[in-house]
């Protein structure tokens, strides 16, 4: 008995050290946030992404393998070795490490993830560490491992996300701000507008479309320009909603072509006109799964505490209010497109980051013109069409990553750079 014991000791420490803990591993230029950006914005990401490093691990979380995914993380900054090769993995400005199939940790887990923490500290790398189950903060609480806002606290280039998308969207915003300052790059553009003693603005947020989308319209858009007004936001300032986040009733809905200045995207995520309005999802807004619940030998299907969270989803006449950020746009593209085709009323929140200068094309008047000029609103369709068509790309990219995260063999060797 006791050698049977052994032996089947020895096997299930075998097989659960061969299921590895890295599920997947990635950089941002494999892997990206569906966040709709600027074409130049997504290029530049494209051509620099691997400055995002990624890792998703599983199981639980021990001594040994923590250990372990903290020898590779120091791999990253190794730059001792052919320095000069262009083909190697430029150093990391942001790490991200996914957690949500983490089962478990234990505190001296915990506490190497805090040397992990030192370690890109003192490499000016910022670390963001996704999807955390309630048990795991609150270990990682017990190791001291929180975030602070303190500069001269290691902590301070510590961050939590809930998952791994809103992560890579806070990297990806990093390296555009910081590294390819492009909020400067637009301010520079934002000037030469201003400064401009032509009057061609729509003209020129037309062709932005063309050189843009590879599109060949402006010409034809242009006799648009007489139908249209310009609009002005301050950095800050709603197109649709109030401080108060009431809707401007005064503004009237179209299309608006974006001249110049970037505008952030924001939508609750409870507005949908799909199926899905609390689906996974409790009162205070965290996903629920049986993981929030413990081991399956303890729980119950019919258990009381876990069909009132589901009635108070089922019956809710109230949801939970966090805006959403997905989109992060600027010249080159026009608000209201897909509202324009659809016939659904855009409920997103956009919002100036920079000065905007836009050229309101209402609804009605598309409207009349399909009657007066069809040819012409047939080539602003074709136009519209085509921007819907480019932001449904990040998206089916995404849903394509997810499913290579879930069916990837977990790395049983290790991975060197």
């Amino acid at each position: 008995v006791a050698l049977g014991l052994a032996m089947s000791t020895f096997i299930f420490v075998a097989t659960f050290y061969r299921s590895g803990v890295v599920k997947f591993m990635a950089t941002g230029l494999t892997i990206h946030s569906t966040t709709e950006r600027n074409i130049d914005d997504a290029e530049w990401l494209d051509r620099n992404g691997d400055l995002i490093q990624v890792m998703v691990l599983q199981n639980y979380l021990f001594f040994g393998n923590a250990n372990s995914v903290k020898n590779y993380v120091s791999t990253m900054f190794d730059n001792s070795e052919e320095v000069h090769n262009h083909n190697l993995t430029p150093l990391p400005k942001y790490l991200i490490i996914d957690m949500s199939l983490v089962t478990g940790i234990d505190t001296s887990a915990a506490e190497i993830f805090g040397d992990i923490v030192s370690l890109c500290y003192q490499k000016k790398c910022q670390i963001f560490l996704a999807g955390l189950t309630p048990h795991l903060k609150h270990i990682f609480n017990i190791a001291g491992i929180n975030r602070s806002v303190d500069k001269k606290s290691k902590f301070s280039i510590l961050f939590f996300s809930p998952r791994m998308e809103s992560a890579l969207m806070k990297a990806e915003d990093g390296l555009l701000k910081f590294v390819f300052k492009s909020e400067e790059r637009e301010m520079l553009h934002v000037r030469e507008r201003r400064m401009s003693m032509n009057d061609d603005g729509f003209h020129h947020a037309c062709h932005l479309i063309d050189l843009k989308h590879g599109t060949k319209l402006t010409e034809k858009l242009e006799e648009l320009r007489p139908y249209t007004k310009v609009v002005n936001l301050v950095a800050g300032e709603s197109l649709f909603h109030h401080i108060d986040g009431s809707v401007n009733e005064e503004r009237e809905r179209g299309l608006f072509f974006i001249e110049h200045g970037i505008i952030r995207v924001e939508r609750d995520p409870f507005s949908k006109t799909t199926r899905g309005r609390g689906s996974m999802r409790s009162q205070n807004g965290e996903t629920r799964t049986l993981m929030g619940y413990g081991s399956l030998s303890n729980l119950n299907a019919r258990t009381a505490s876990l069909t009132s969270d589901m009635c108070q989803i089922k019956y809710s006449s109230q949801s939970y209010k966090h805006n959403v950020r997905i989109a992060r746009i600027g010249s080159g593209w026009v608000v209201g497109a897909l509202e324009g085709l659809s016939q659904i009323i855009d409920t997103g929140f956009y919002i100036a980051v920079t000065p905007v200068r836009l050229h309101h094309l209402p609804y009605n008047i598309i409207s009349e013109l399909e009657e007066s000029n069809p040819a012409l609103t047939l080539t602003l369709f074709k136009m519209m069409s085509l921007i819907t068509a480019r932001r449904q790309e990040a998206t089916i990219a995404q849903l394509a990553t997810l499913q290579n995260i879930m069916s990837s063999l977990s790395h049983i060797k290790q991975v060197k750079k």
